[in-house]
């Protein structure tokens, strides 16, 4: 029973710190308690990796700050494209693999993939 109750505060007081912390523009890992009670991972501040994810013929969601690097994943087994309808920017992701994309200016920007007119979505740049 002791152990289960030092368990719970060790919990309780990593979590409290973990939220306490200062803010910054890097992701930390949570605290977690492992089932012993032992603390199983620490805060970590390696940056957020940005993504937007194409699968299955679809853009997933993606938000960034302007200038951030935002790595294009494609699931899928055919070459597409994140093209802005208005021209600003355009990347080509190859089938299975990954580029990089920078939007260096704020806004919402409706997408498509060049090779697949149908395919539509949005990236919100802040």
């Amino acid at each position: 029973m002791t152990s289960r109750i030092s368990a719970l505060v060790l919990g309780s007081v990593l979590a409290i710190s973990a939220m306490s912390a200062c803010s910054s523009d890097t992701a930390a890992t949570p605290a977690t308690v492992a089932p012993n009670g032992s603390a199983a991972t620490v805060a970590s501040n390696e940056p957020a990796a940005l993504a937007l994810e194409i699968s299955g013929s679809t853009f997933g969601a993606a938000t960034a700050a302007a200038g951030e690097t935002i790595t294009v994943t494609n699931a899928d087994s055919v070459d597409h494209s994140v093209t802005a309808d208005n021209g600003v920017f355009s990347v080509d992701v190859p089938a299975g693999g990954s580029a990089d994309l920078v939007v260096p200016a704020a806004g919402t920007y409706q997408i498509h993939c060049r090779i697949h007119r149908g395919m539509a979505g949005s990236i919100v740049i802040s």
